[in-house]
């Protein structure tokens, strides 16, 4: 591991992604999500907007949009595009890379949307809804969406792997290691979103998105160094070298000296459901 990434994995959160060294990593080494899966939920919108497929859909607003990865994949499909999370150091870095004139970063909670009564033509959130107040939040969304308007939230499975030989390890890692260390939300998630209850009758689920990726091992490790989990752990345990040990094991499976020898190929497999308002 390269001198810059351990020193960067081992400095401590004490609020899940709201640290600035923790939103950082986040933006580095997050996940783009499949190009497919939007184009999908933008098809969904506009069929009950009754938009046409070349018109623009008006507003989209991001909740828990991190370091802003989703909302600027929006962007091409919408006047404007408003990017929400509770963390300013993630809401900075968000701003700090964001190229698009239509999408804008903001400071708030998802159960006091800062946005006028019906106005909204997707809500969205990406890898978030299990950390929201499901209630306050769906009271919030039936105000700000318009007529037709839709809520799409997913998530995805633990990370795969090419080689099936590492799935073993990078499960240890996360269910073994770090098993004490996830928050009680985190079983929605392993649970596919399968306990939700979206909160408009006109609604899908499709679990047929994946996206595969090549990383290096090195920007693995930082992947794995932005989960909650991984944080909490580094707090209470802060001089254990686990991202070192799992490291080394990926190399020896793999019988390479260094890290840099190692190409990954990623698989993650999406879950979607998505709802809309009634007319």
């Amino acid at each position: 591991m390269t001198k810059g990434l351990l020193c960067l994995v081992r400095k401590m959160s004490t609020r899940l992604f709201e640290e600035s060294d923790h939103a950082n990593v986040y933006k580095k080494f997050r996940p783009l999500h499949p190009q497919s899966m939007a184009e999908f939920i933008v098809s969904f919108c506009k069929r009950q907007v009754s938009l046409d497929r070349h018109e623009l859909l008006p507003l989209a607003v991001d909740v828990g949009c991190g370091s802003g990865q989703s909302s600027q994949m929006f962007a091409p499909y919408f006047q404007n595009v408003i990017g929400l999370d509770v963390s300013s150091a993630q809401i900075k870095e968000a701003n700090t890379a964001n190229g698009n004139n239509n999408v804008e970063f903001l400071v708030g909670s998802a159960e006091s949307l800062p946005v006028e009564n019906q106005t909204v033509s997707l809500l969205l959130c990406a890898q978030s809804f299990h950390w929201l107040d499901q209630e306050k939040f769906y009271k919030e969304v039936d105000r700000v969406l318009m007529p037709g308007g839709c809520l799409a939230v997913f998530a995805h499975h633990f990370n795969e792997f090419e080689q099936p030989s590492l799935n073993r390890i990078a499960r240890e890692f996360a269910f073994e290691t770090l098993k004490d260390y996830w928050d009680e939300r985190r079983r929605t998630v392993d649970n596919g979103y399968r306990d939700i209850v979206l909160p408009y009758e006109d609604n899908e689920r499709r679990d047929d998105f994946q996206s595969i990726t090549k990383t290096s091992l090195l920007d693995y490790l930082g992947y794995l160094s932005s989960l909650s989990s991984y944080r909490k752990f580094m707090k209470e345990h802060p001089d254990e070298p686990i991202l070192k040990n799992i490291e080394q094991q990926f190399l020896n499976e793999m019988a390479a000296s260094s890290s840099s020898e190692v190409t990954l190929t990623v698989i993650r497999r999406y879950f979607l459901l998505i709802c809309s308002k009634p007319k």
